[in-house]
């Protein structure tokens, strides 16, 4: 039960904080002239208003329910760093909600957070770090899984 709770979580989580499966952000960023050839950033002015400006625009639509397992509280984004707070809305009791907790920090589930949340080239080229946070069912939130360059492979 648990692991299909999370493979829930985690497919409703890629498919609506990264909304359109096509979208690219190496390619964005390049056209934007964010980033080069090589991804790595050539005008961090403009990709530090790039990432202000999404997240600003992000933000007005947080709390935002997914679907009836997990809701996405807050994400906002700089250059070298990515947050992203959740909160599942099952009822779970403290043990359940205690074994969801440790097979999301397993190392399978982080490469599987590491596919959806940290794929793009810029993001490794750049040390780029995407931290997911976690509000149980008390309203304590605490950190879950740091993605980076050691973390994802």
């Amino acid at each position: 039960m648990q692991k299909i709770l999370i493979v829930s979580i985690l497919l409703t989580f890629s498919l609506n904080v990264i909304a359109n499966v096509n979208f690219n952000a190496d390619d964005e960023l390049k056209e934007l002239g964010i980033i080069g050839q090589d991804f790595e950033y050539i005008d961090l002015e403009l990709a530090t208003e790039f990432f202000k400006t999404g997240s600003e625009e992000a933000a007005s639509s947080f709390p935002y329910k997914s679907n009836d397992v997990v809701e996405i509280v807050s994400a906002f984004m700089t250059p070298y760093y990515s947050s992203v707070t959740i909160r599942p809305l099952l009822e779970q009791s403290e043990e359940e909600e205690k074994e969801m907790i440790d097979f999301m920090r397993t190392e399978e589930s982080l490469q599987e957070w590491c596919k959806e949340l940290f794929k793009f080239n810029y993001m490794m080229v750049n040390d780029h770090q995407v931290e997911l946070f976690y509000i149980n069912k008390v309203g304590e939130e605490f950190g879950l899984v740091m993605l980076n360059n050691k973390t994802c492979r």
